[in-house]
């Protein structure tokens, strides 16, 4: 017969691993004076979307994230196989990430923005301003019973907010983060209202303001002509409410035109080499964001006079944003967007008040346009930034640009913004990520990031 210390002991081994190993907790040493014995890190959640899943839309798993007991610290994990997910989504879940479960994730879009590549996921919505919606619940929000007794009599149930944060509707976002922790990885977020008619638009009926509008909508499944700058008007892709803290946007791309991406004050966000869309103010809000080795991408149709703007600082708190390393680039003409030609010449940005928080680019790359008239020219004109909207900040810095032209324009630009020789900003803080991103509790997602890549590569 076994002694039962044998069995006991058998019993330790197998749930703690040998004596001396870390696995359990149990090592040869004795902890320090005051110390916490170790805990392994609680294990993720995950919550599978897809066909033949348990869910088969992300509303449906974020739905069931609410009601799940979690450990402190314990993140859930929503693992969507790729696809396309028309779904406007409020993120009121702490510590939830959305991950692209393909085997090779990406990105790509295809067929003039239509389309998404084999290992895509893409969440896209199309309200946007100007325009109500038999679909649009009470809470802003696309609703199928809504939609469905709209349309069995007749009206609207509800009218689209007025643009901004305090209606709730955030520029009518596709996504709305209202909580700490939100993290993405691999996913594309859209506002489709300025790329093309969605199926779910052509079986909504739009309604047109008296006034605001745009002019009548197509109403056909992929038509691109909404496209153009005619219609150009507000529509967020994904907001960061002021509980927004500690955003981890990996490897995503955000789609739209006029104000695709809305960070308010109190959010913190890492972009890391993503791709951000837009054409007008499109990344915009008091956010204090870092955009680490990510392409800007201007998103603007072949009219002579579409020409972007990048950012629109408007909030006098916070540091502001810090575009680190980035690529100021044209979309894929015919492939990423319907647009004959890449982008004509646009601007870094246009503040709206003389004490706005900092725009900050530091060691950017700028392309070349191959805009007809302005072939090999910088995607930045000379200027680089406009006061159009009543604002001339100081602390809109420029520091060491790869112009891919071959032409230095920093001499140029205009008079009251900054082109330091040194690579710091006017507290004498250092232009790096974690200027932008400590806080009070020193929060620095990127070694991690960068580490995560550098397993990933062979």
């Amino acid at each position: 017969m076994v002694p039962i210390r044998y069995v006991i002991l058998l019993t330790l081994f197998l749930l703690n691993g040998s004596p001396g190993s870390a696995r359990g907790g149990v090592t040869d040493a004795s902890p320090a004076p005051g110390a916490q014995p170790f805990r392994s890190p609680p294990a993720d959640t995950v919550l599978r979307v897809g066909p033949g899943h348990a869910y088969t839309s992300i509303n449906a798993a974020l739905d069931a994230a609410r009601y799940l007991d979690r450990a402190e610290g314990e993140r859930i994990v929503v693992l969507i196989d790729p696809g396309d997910y028309e779904e406007m989504l409020y993120i009121d879940v702490p510590n939830v990430t959305l991950r692209n479960a393909a085997a090779a994730p990406d990105t790509e879009l295809t067929n003039r923005g239509v389309n998404i590549g084999p290992g895509a996921v893409r969440v896209s919505s199309y309200y946007g301003h100007g325009y109500d919606y038999f679909s649009q619940g009470s809470h802003h929000r696309w609703d199928a019973d809504t939609l469905a007794a709209n349309l069995r009599r007749g009206k609207l149930d509800a009218e689209n907010p007025t643009v901004g944060s305090t209606s709730g509707s955030y520029w009518s976002a596709t996504v709305i983060v209202d909580t700490f922790g939100f993290r993405a990885d691999h996913v594309i977020f859209e506002n489709s209202f300025n790329q093309y008619i969605s199926r779910r638009e052509s079986r909504d009926s739009v309604v047109q303001w008296a006034e605001g509008g745009k002019g009548e909508r197509p109403r056909d499944f992929g038509n691109t002509d909404v496209q153009d700058r005619a219609f150009v008007e507000r529509a967020a892709a994904i907001a960061l409410t002021e509980k927004a803290d500690r955003t981890v946007l990996n490897r995503c791309r955000v789609v739209g035109r006029q104000d695709s991406f809305f960070g308010a004050a109190g959010a913190r966000v890492i972009v890391y080499r993503g791709v951000m869309m837009g054409a007008v103010d499109y990344l915009f809000g008091g956010m204090n964001a870092v955009f680490y080795q990510t392409d800007l991408m201007l998103n603007v149709s072949d009219a002579g006079h579409d020409r972007s703007y990048i950012t629109a600082a408007h909030y006098p708190r916070g540091r502001g944003m810090l575009f680190y390393e980035c690529r100021i680039v044209s979309p894929q003409p015919g492939v990423e967007t319907a647009s004959a030609y890449g982008a004509k010449p646009g601007f870094f940005g246009r503040p709206w008040r003389p004490d706005s928080s900092e725009v900050v680019l530091y060691r950017t790359r700028i392309d070349t346009s191959s805009f007809p008239g302005a072939e090999g020219q910088s995607l930045v004109d000379p200027e680089g930034w406009k006061d159009s909207l009543g604002g001339r900040s100081p602390y809109m810095y420029e520091y060491a640009t790869e112009e891919q032209s071959g032409r230095s324009h920093t001499g140029q630009r205009a008079k009251w913004t900054s082109v330091p020789s040194a690579p710091f900003l006017a507290d004498g803080l250092p232009i790096q990520p974690i200027t932008f991103t400590a806080g009070g509790d020193d929060w620095n997602p990127l070694p991690g990031l960068l580490a995560a890549d550098e397993q990933r590569e062979p």
